[in-house]
């Protein structure tokens, strides 16, 4: 584990805010309200993702609510409905808050600007936070990819620092893991590993992105194929290149029946029906 201090080294000091600062107290659930004026109201996502807070609720993963008073004992949340109804639905009667005192106005551009300046994590952020904290898809996912002497990558990289064996496709290896799929995802990347250890097309890191490693390992999984040597083999006789090309041109002919269809299943289809006449042919052999 590396911990780091705050570092604002080299940047432009900033005047004191001269607002009043909030204080931070436990708050009733029920003296919490909506104003929906500005609120979003909760839908079905937004049920969803109650629900799912109230099923892993613990403090440790429960921050402090923005809120606005707005009498003796009244406060509009700004930040953190959906933490408050998980909140209720596990029956705790008191949260931990930034009460603020703000007009209508002042609630409503707090609401905006908090909203609007969050950095999303990336999925492969958030798989490196899971991961240490040992939660079992990341460490499955982590597991499955290493398997083939593969990494699964904590951080994005710009594609001219990618390399062969580095996989960034943090989604979609968690849903063909969940799918049950990591047997012939890990055929796919040993194969490619194979291939690029010998210079062959795998030594280019875009056969180990989502459309390439999704197509392998599907056909892979249609052709019954297991073993990383067998994929190894057919990248090393077959260019997948001009399969890649001719599907692009099938793609764009505007007169033609695939305009427009999603490469990876075009790319799916061509590579199965490649593979499974490669089989043939080894088997007529």
């Amino acid at each position: 584990m590396t911990l780091r201090n705050i570092d604002v080294a080299g940047e432009e000091r900033r005047p004191a805010p001269k607002d009043a600062r909030p204080e931070l107290r436990w708050i009733r659930v029920d003296q919490l309200v909506i104003n929906t004026g500005y609120q979003r109201a909760i839908e079905a996502r937004g049920r969803s993702t109650i629900r799912k807070i109230a099923d892993n609720f613990c403090w440790s993963k429960f921050g402090a609510l923005d809120v606005n008073r707005v009498g003796d004992t009244t406060f509009e949340i700004i930040d953190g409905q959906h933490r408050t109804h998980a909140a209720a639905l596990c029956g705790i009667e008191e949260v931990p808050a930034l009460v603020k005192v703000l007009t209508p106005q002042q609630a409503a551009a707090a609401f905006s600007w908090i909203n609007g300046m969050v950095t999303a994590l990336t999925p492969n952020q958030v798989f490196r936070a899971a991961l240490a904290a040992l939660e079992p898809w990341a460490v499955q996912c982590d597991a499955t990819v290493s398997r083939a002497g593969c990494r699964l990558m904590p951080v994005n990289k710009s594609s001219k620092d990618k390399k062969p064996g580095e996989v960034f496709c943090v989604t979609l290896i968690r849903q063909m893991v969940d799918a049950d799929k990591g047997t012939f995802l890990v055929a796919a990347l040993d194969g490619l590993m194979a291939d690029a250890r010998q210079g062959g097309a795998a030594t280019d890191p875009t056969l180990f992105g989502g459309v390439w490693l999704r197509t392998l390992t599907e056909a892979a999984q249609s052709c019954g194929v297991t073993r990383g040597e067998v994929i190894a083999d057919f990248l090393a006789q077959n260019d997948i290149w001009s399969i890649e090309k001719a599907c692009l041109r099938l793609r764009a002919d505007r007169q033609g029946e695939y305009y427009n269809t999603p490469m990876h299943k075009l790319l799916t289809d061509a590579v199965t029906a490649k593979l499974r006449a490669w089989q043939a042919g080894k088997v007529a052999a």
